[in-house]
């Protein structure tokens, strides 16, 4: 068992963001530390490396099934 700290804490990552990527960022939870030259803010937020990356399975799916159900829609209105 660990501290609570440690267990409600994730990591997180600090890194110099484009002015014009600031507000999509700030969307995925990061917050801004300060100024990090021109044309960036230095930020910091939770790690993308410790996030599971979506399957590409799971995106294409619902394609993949809408596209089977129009093509069956088809067929049945051709016969």
């Amino acid at each position: 068992m660990g501290s609570f700290a440690a267990d409600t804490v994730t990591e997180t990552v600090k890194a110099y963001i484009a002015r014009n990527r600031v507000a999509e960022m700030l969307a995925r939870g990061w917050t801004i530390l300060g100024p990090g030259g021109e044309g960036m803010m230095l930020m910091e937020g939770p790690d993308p490396d410790l996030c599971e990356p979506e399957s590409l399975e799971s995106l294409t799916q619902p394609l993949v099934g809408r596209a089977w159900l129009r093509a069956m829609e088809r067929l049945e209105e051709a016969a």
